[in-house]
C-alpha cells in the first residue's frame, strides 16, 4: 500500500488541510486521514473508511480521532480559544464532508481535559460543563448524542438529579464535605446552603467566581461526583458520541506539495495522534 499526500488550503488561507490517502495495491482508496490546522498542524484529524464505501451504514461515519486547541491551530498563529474551536471544528466537519461526501455522521469518544492553571492538575471538561450548563461542550454547541438512544435516554434520566431539591436536600454540606474530602470556603458554603438544587449551585458559582476560580473549585471532585452520584457509570468515556452535521458547501485551494511513499515509510509533515483535549 501507498499513501499519497494531498494539500489545500481554506480560500480565506485561515487554515492548512492534508488529507492523506492510504491506496491498495489497484490504487484504490482505502483510507483518509485528514488533518486540519494551521502554523500547527494536526490539531483536528478525522479518519475516513473508504475500503467498505457502500456495503454497510459504517461507511458513512467519520471518525473524529483527535482535537487540540493551540493559538497555532490557524495560519496566522492567532486562533482564539472557546469561538476559534468551535470555528475549526466546524470547518473540519464541513472539509470532511467536501472532500468525503458520503460521509453524514461524525464519531468520537468524548475524553476533553484540560488544567486550570499552569502546570497543575487537569479538569475533565465534560463533567464540568455538564455542571454547569447541564450538557456536555458537544451536545452544547454540536448537538452531539450518544450513538446508542436507549443509552442516551438513560443519561439525560440521570441529569435530571441535578433538578432535584429531594437529592440535594439528601447531601447537606457536611455530609457531602466528608463524602469528597473537601472543605469548602465560608461563602461558598453559604452559596451550597442556599441553593435548593445541585443545579442551582451550579449556576450560582458560575455568576459568583471567575471561570478559573470555578475550575480550581471544581477540580479536585467534580468527577466523582458526576459519575458516581449523578450517571452512576462511565457514561462519557465508555459511549461513542456522534455529530451529525448541517453540510455547507465550501471552496478549497489545492496545493502541490508532497509526493508518494511507501506505506511504513517515513512521510513528510506526518502528525502523530494526539489525544482529545484542551478543547477551550
Amino acid at each position: 500500500m501507498v499513501k499519497v499526500p494531498k494539500y489545500y488550503k481554506s480560500i480565506d488561507n485561515k487554515f492548512k488541510i492534508l488529507d492523506l490517502i492510504t491506496l491498495d495495491h489497484n490504487n484504490n482508496k482505502m483510507y483518509h486521514n485528514i488533518r486540519i490546522g494551521g502554523k500547527k498542524e494536526g490539531c483536528i484529524v478525522i479518519e475516513v473508511d473508504e475500503k467498505d464505501y457502500g456495503l454497510s451504514e459504517n461507511y458513512k461515519i467519520a471518525h473524529i480521532t483527535s482535537i487540540e486547541y493551540n493559538k497555532n491551530c490557524n495560519k496566522d498563529g492567532n486562533l482564539q480559544s472557546g469561538e476559534g474551536t468551535i470555528e475549526m471544528i466546524l470547518f473540519s466537519l464541513n472539509v470532511t464532508q467536501h472532500l468525503c461526501p458520503w460521509v453524514t455522521v461524525f464519531s468520537l469518544r468524548d475524553a476533553s481535559a484540560r488544567m486550570c492553571q499552569e502546570n497543575g492538575p487537569e479538569i475533565n471538561l465534560s463533567d464540568m460543563s455538564i455542571a454547569l450548563y447541564g450538557k456536555t461542550w458537544y451536545e452544547r454547541h454540536f448537538n452531539a448524542k450518544i450513538k446508542n438512544n436507549d443509552t442516551y435516554e438513560l443519561y439525560k434520566r440521570f441529569l435530571k438529579k441535578l433538578k432535584s431539591k429531594t437529592f440535594k436536600n439528601a447531601s447537606p454540606y457536611e455530609k457531602f464535605s466528608r463524602a469528597f474530602n473537601i472543605k469548602f470556603s465560608e461563602n461558598i458554603v453559604l452559596i451550597y446552603n442556599n441553593s435548593e438544587t445541585f443545579k442551582t449551585f451550579f449556576k450560582n458559582l458560575n455568576e459568583t467566581l471567575s471561570k478559573e476560580d470555578i475550575c480550581l473549585l471544581l477540580q479536585p471532585w467534580i468527577s466523582k461526583f458526576i459519575r458516581d452520584l449523578i450517571l452512576e457509570r462511565n457514561f462519557l468515556i465508555e459511549n461513542e458520541w456522534i455529530i451529525k452535521n448541517n453540510k455547507i458547501d465550501i471552496e478549497l485551494d489545492s496545493i502541490e506539495e508532497g509526493q508518494y511513499r511507501q506505506y511504513g515509510g517515513k512521510f513528510k509533515n506526518f502528525i502523530p495522534k494526539i489525544k482529545l483535549r484542551k478543547i477551550l
